[in-house]
């Protein structure tokens, strides 16, 4: 077609008796809706991928659904629907692989959960979807029309005790009633060869009926949707029997108008697509309506070969994206290599001409170090002497003394002699006030016997760190 293509993560397609589509697209800016008069045109629109979506919904007619209300023991919503299909087979005399469910919340109290399942043969299901797929397709998610319908009057007025919402199409009126803002029941009424006196009379009837079956004094809010001139009669006739129909209120509200794709010859959009516009919409705001969650009547192996396909997608994705990473984290490293080694030749290019006297300036580095470790320790030495000729007692006498010096720091072994056990022991006091040998210790007193009486021989060290 040659215009500008739309893509989109979730799409949702209805289509009306005449034939006619509507395609729903969930943009990052807004929900938008095309019109489509017949299905060559949407298909031509869909093989040129001017219009592509990663899930399509569809929604099932709650005509072809049986419908049972269920009440189970469970803590929470997910519980009980795993506890469905369990009493699947207690619900419909069929055996449970030519079925499929979905479920919707109906009302949760602390210990019970009431849920709506819709249940579908698998027969009927392949029909519905049959004209979807003639199109190239295929139902990510399999809605059901109603729930949808009510989704989007949900979204769009305030909920009461009573919620009556009236969608009148060309051809069709839909009345959805609500309870507590939890779909309740759904009349359908077929305008086609009705006078106006009629249908409108049929949807009175349905309204009381209502009022009689819920028996307790409830006011209902009214809110009617539609894009022809029925809405303004309907509205008019009852705002006369507001009291006797207990509304509080009476709202009307627009549909949305799907506009037609760019290059399509569609300038006047029919007003017997309010329907499925208003069906669409509701099918994209469902998604995120936690009571409709488990609402999908998708064959579960389908889903389970989607899962299994998204999961090898995935699966793919890490490993290309892990071998891209480990490709970039080789070329990186080649690249630190090469200016690595591009760096070492610059170096290599200017040692070269100084390269002859490399080895005499060594040899003269290494004498001076020799010299400077030479006479490192001379002025700690003449200091140490110093200290012990001012510090040490009178009745201590140094006989050896081994001085050992370190890159940074100097060992000192002391022997000496002294009158008693407890001069020796207590020399080390004795030198606190000395600068490098406070720290010194006694490792080890011996007393030994001589002629006349005996003699204390002690052994000290200490560890002196440059600073």
């Amino acid at each position: 077609m040659g215009h500008k293509k739309i893509k989109t993560d979730v799409a949702a397609i209805g289509k009306n008796s005449r034939g006619e589509f509507v395609v729903c697209l969930k943009t990052k800016a807004a929900v938008k809706c095309f019109y489509f008069d017949r299905a060559e045109q949407l298909r031509e629109a869909l093989e040129s991928k001017q219009i592509s979506a990663g899930k399509w919904i569809i929604a099932a007619p709650v005509e072809n659904c049986i419908c049972k209300e269920l009440s189970l023991p469970a803590e929470n919503f997910e519980q009980a629907v795993r506890m469905v299909e369990f009493e699947l087979e207690s619900l419909l005399p069929l055996p449970a692989n030519q079925l499929v469910y979905g479920c919707s919340a109906i009302k949760t109290n602390s210990d019970i959960i009431t849920l709506m399942v819709y249940i579908l043969k698998l027969s009927v299901l392949e029909s519905i979807c049959s004209p979807y797929k003639e199109l190239g397709v295929v139902p990510g998610k399999i809605s059901v029309d109603n729930a949808a319908i009510s989704c989007w009057f949900n979204g769009r007025r305030a909920v009461s005790a009573v919620n009556i919402d009236i969608l009148i199409d060309q051809d069709i009126c839909l009345i959805l009633f609500s309870v507590e803002g939890n779909l309740y029941d759904r009349q359908r009424i077929n305008l086609k060869n009705e006078n106006d006196s009629c249908w409108i009379g049929k949807v009175e009837k349905a309204i009381d009926s209502l009022n009689k079956r819920l028996s307790e004094n409830r006011t209902s809010s009214v809110t009617i949707a539609g894009g022809s001139e029925n809405v303004d009669k309907l509205k008019d006739v009852l705002k006369h029997k507001q009291d006797s129909f207990a509304i509080e209120k009476i709202t009307v509200i627009k549909t949305p108008i799907p506009n037609s794709l760019a290059g399509s010859k569609n300038k006047i959009i029919p007003p017997k697509c309010c329907l499925p516009a208003v069906l669409t919409t509701g099918l994209i705001e469902s998604i995120e309506d936690d009571r409709l969650k488990y609402l999908d009547l998708v064959p579960r192996y389908q889903r389970e070969k989607a899962r299994r396909k998204k999961l090898i997608i995935n699966s793919f994705a890490i490993t290309m994206l892990s071998a891209t990473l480990l490709v970039s984290l080789w070329l990186c490293l080649q690249a630190m290599n090469w200016r690595i080694d591009k760096h070492c030749r610059e170096l290599q290019a200017q040692i070269l001409p100084i390269e002859h006297i490399a080895e005499k300036v060594e040899s003269k580095r290494q004498k001076l170090k020799a010299i400077q470790k030479q006479f490192a320790g001379r002025g700690i030495i003449s200091q140490i002497f110093h200290e012990l000729y001012k510090f040490s007692p009178s009745n201590i006498s140094i006989s050896q003394l081994n001085f050992k010096s370190k890159t940074d720091s100097a060992i000192i072994d002391i022997k000496g002699q002294s009158d008693s056990l407890s001069d020796a022991f207590e020399y080390a006091d004795s030198m606190e006030q000395a600068p490098l040998l406070k720290k010194i210790n006694i490792t080890n007193v011996q007393q030994s016997p001589v002629a006349g009486g005996s003699i204390v021989e002690f052994k000290a060290n200490c560890i002196i760190r440059s600073n």
